[in-house]
């Protein structure tokens, strides 16, 4: 929250990964690239589901740091359409209890938008 007290958001760098990276693999490049969603897409591009922090304590603490992401991953994350507002984003935000969500036009993710203080 900002000091008024208002949630501001930011659009991320989006970080895609593939169904069939692993775990551990995602996690070091989320680190590297200092970023706390990854976007889990198909083959073809298509937006499959999210990674986020959560996705990967969970898949520690099971012992699955070599498992294939799409394992573990949030699927059918919401979305946002391109040119949906700030105030959207944060109503789908704050109803859902998440922090992110990929903006995807025609399935194709293009965007990140992120909650901030």
């Amino acid at each position: 929250m900002s000091q008024s007290g208002r949630q501001d958001v930011r659009k991320d760098h989006v970080l895609t990964v593939l169904l069939g990276d692993s775990v551990d693999s995602v996690c070091g490049r989320m680190s590297r690239h200092a970023t706390r969603c990854a976007v889990v897409i198909s083959e073809t591009g298509v937006l499959a589901g999210v990674f986020t922090p959560w996705d990967a304590v969970r898949a520690v603490a099971a012992g699955a740091g070599a498992t294939p992401v799409r394992t573990v991953m949030t699927r059918h994350p919401v979305t946002l359409p391109p040119g949906a507002g700030d105030g959207e984003a944060i109503r789908l935000m704050r109803e859902g209890g998440f922090s992110h969500l990929p903006v995807v036009s025609q399935g194709h993710v293009t965007a990140v938008v992120a909650a901030c203080s």
